[in-house]
């Protein structure tokens, strides 16, 4: 993954690189179109662990916790903060799981757990769109 990383940002920051690394070989080439952000497009390192919270505090990146209670994410916050004082925190809120469709305890939560990013989402059926928008309404004029 360390790799990958440092390969995407010269893609990102080149108009033409190679590569030689221990799991990687790429010959001269150029990746275009180029993100606006160049190679500062925000990275997400998920993973539960001390490797994943290793990679994002040396790589610059944000840390993405996947569906964690409210006390795992706090966990993390001080592992993180202990590493970098600017390094963002993330979670997953799948909505399928909050009890009760108590969204808003549930967003709050994590936002005093820590979390500087939440990601919402549920398996797509004929109830994503609604609970999506009643998400909206009246869970983020509360949560931001």
């Amino acid at each position: 993954m360390e790799e990958t990383i440092e390969i995407l940002r010269l893609a990102w920051r080149e108009p033409t690189f190679s590569y030689e690394g221990r799991f990687w070989k790429i010959p001269p080439v150029g990746v275009n179109p180029k993100p606006l952000q160049g190679e500062h497009v925000p990275l997400w390192i998920g993973g539960h662990g001390e490797a994943a919270l290793r990679v994002a505090v040396e790589q610059g990146a944000g840390l993405f916790i996947w569906v964690p209670t409210a006390e795992k994410l706090a966990e993390y916050r001080k592992k993180l903060r202990a590493r970098s004082a600017t390094a963002p925190l993330a979670a997953s809120l799948p909505l399928a799981r909050v009890e009760g469709g108590r969204w808003l305890e549930a967003a709050l939560a994590m936002r005093d757990a820590g979390a500087d990013l939440l990601v919402i989402g549920r398996r797509w059926d004929d109830g994503t769109l609604r609970d999506l928008e009643r998400f909206a309404k009246d869970v983020l004029p509360a949560v931001v």
